[in-house]
């Protein structure tokens, strides 16, 4: 375990100088960083909340390590194991859609997306996966440019870049757009049991570029 006095030496104790600080307070007055805001007031209420807190229960947080030694993560995918992915991811979807949860609270919350090898080479579950990727990104660029809602609202996981440019894509790597769609084509003929779900993720693709990347769509 890693030994959380490491690098103390090269820290200064300020307590003292805070609580100094403090006695000149008067009125509503606080001391805080210059860019202290909203943000930064609800996790200072949240601090130390059993719920809201989630480094509250970091030591009991599931891992991939874990998850594989547990056997949370199977070694191998069944269709089982694919058709309750799928299922999950559609529903963890909807509900970041409707902003009652951040990305990494919903959609990203589901341990095969930790890891991209656990899902990238599977016939099923990449594809459908790198569609919804695909299309998060539009909607944050639309988001971001549009003012509606701040940046930390969508809060995007190591695993995707907000940074997002399908010409130079970090995450779909090498997979272009035509590539994509014919990945959902072949997933759809081969596993025909998964099809809805794989032609769900092929229509949303199609509704958001065609409302709100026009410009991608054209080039397929």
């Amino acid at each position: 375990m890693e030994d959380i006095e490491t690098g103390a030496e090269d820290l200064e104790d300020i307590t003292g100088l805070v609580f100094e600080s403090t006695k000149q307070l008067t009125g509503l007055q606080m001391l805080c960083k210059p860019s202290f805001d909203l943000f930064d007031s609800m996790n200072s209420f949240e601090a130390m909340h059993d719920k809201m807190d989630s480094r509250m229960h970091r030591a009991s947080a599931l891992t991939l390590k874990v998850a594989r030694e547990t056997g949370i993560i199977a070694p191998e995918l069944t269709d089982n194991h694919r058709h309750a992915l799928l299922c999950d991811l559609l529903a963890h979807f909807a509900t970041w859609q409707e902003k009652n949860a951040l990305l990494v609270q919903s959609l990203f919350s589901c341990i095969y997306l930790a890891d991209r090898t656990l899902f990238e080479n599977d016939e099923v579950l990449g594809p459908f996966v790198h569609a919804l990727l695909f299309i998060i990104n539009i909607y944050h660029r639309r988001m971001i440019y549009s003012s509606v809602i701040r940046d930390e609202d969508v809060n995007f996981p190591p695993q995707a870049d907000h940074s997002y440019n399908p010409a130079n894509d970090p995450i779909l790597k090498h997979l272009e757009l035509p590539e994509l769609f014919g990945r959902l084509d072949k997933s759809a003929k081969e596993h025909p049991n998964f099809g809805a779900f794989i032609d769900f993720a092929k229509a949303l693709l199609t509704i958001t570029i065609w409302t709100m990347d026009n410009e991608e769509f054209v080039k397929i």
